[in-house]
């Protein structure tokens, strides 16, 4: 017996045809809506990622610069342009005076010992300093002008042994000085030189303000022997207060 495979209508099987084309679409679709949908999330996820190390580069490079600015501006100056071993800092001769800076060899007349030490700052912002830390002025040298000043004090106002620079105009300034910028710091064996007591001994030393350069150089107005005492005039805007009396 032969069966015979019963076959559509024409209508039917258009309609048949075209449900099959509408789904296939739907697929085709779906599937280049889920492409575009990936390669979208994929875009977005790579401007994020863009965006994001832009802005590391940005606040590296801000760091950066402020870093360099405040070392440079906040830097300690000066320099012993003689072997360190021909100074010793030691109790002063001088009465209340503290520690002193004496010789240990003999040295010649116009020997430059080198230039005074600190941190260069317009006088306007030292005093700032100098309103809460008025023991700075011992140690600060002010220009004659009057328009700068080189402070090697700290933080606290005291003299240490180096300073490294660093100053409360700036925001981690002394941080910033004492690490990353050590290596510049400089002895304050200058700063320890002190006025001659009333009466005696007279000065060996004298400064020579460069007012371009911004710095103070000293030298020896006469010869020393070994073991004794620098001196030098500080001029008339030297605050004595301090001096003892007798």
């Amino acid at each position: 017996m032969i069966h015979h495979q019963r076959s559509l209508p024409q209508q039917q099987r258009h309609g048949f045809h075209h449900q099959n084309q509408r789904h296939t679409e739907k697929l085709t679709g779906t599937k280049m809506m889920s492409t575009q949908s990936t390669s979208q999330l994929t875009s977005d996820n790579v401007n994020f990622d863009f965006d994001s190390s832009t802005l590391l580069l940005q606040v590296i490079s801000g760091l950066t610069t402020y870093i360099g600015l405040v070392g440079y501006y906040d830097r300690s100056r000066g320099n012993i342009q003689i072997d360190r071993s021909c100074f010793v800092a030691k109790q002063s001769q001088v009465e209340g005076a503290g520690i002193g800076l004496y010789v240990t060899k003999a040295l010649p007349e116009g020997t430059v010992l080198g230039t005074y030490p600190g941190v260069l700052r317009p006088s306007s912002k030292f005093l700032k300093k100098y309103e809460s830390l008025p023991q700075t002025a011992i140690y600060t040298w002010r220009f004659t002008d009057n328009e700068y000043c080189i402070d090697p004090t700290d933080k606290n106002g005291m003299l240490p042994d180096i300073c490294y620079g660093g100053t409360d105009d700036y925001p981690l300034s002394y941080f910033i000085n004492e690490t990353l910028f050590r290596f510049m710091s400089v002895p304050t064996l200058l700063a320890r030189i002190n006025e001659p007591p009333v009466g005696g001994y007279g000065c060996n030393v004298r400064s020579e303000e460069d007012l371009i350069k911004r710095e103070v150089v000293f030298e020896l107005s006469r010869d020393v022997v070994a073991g004794e005492e620098l001196f030098m005039d500080y001029g008339l805007t030297y605050d004595r207060s301090g001096y003892d009396p007798s």
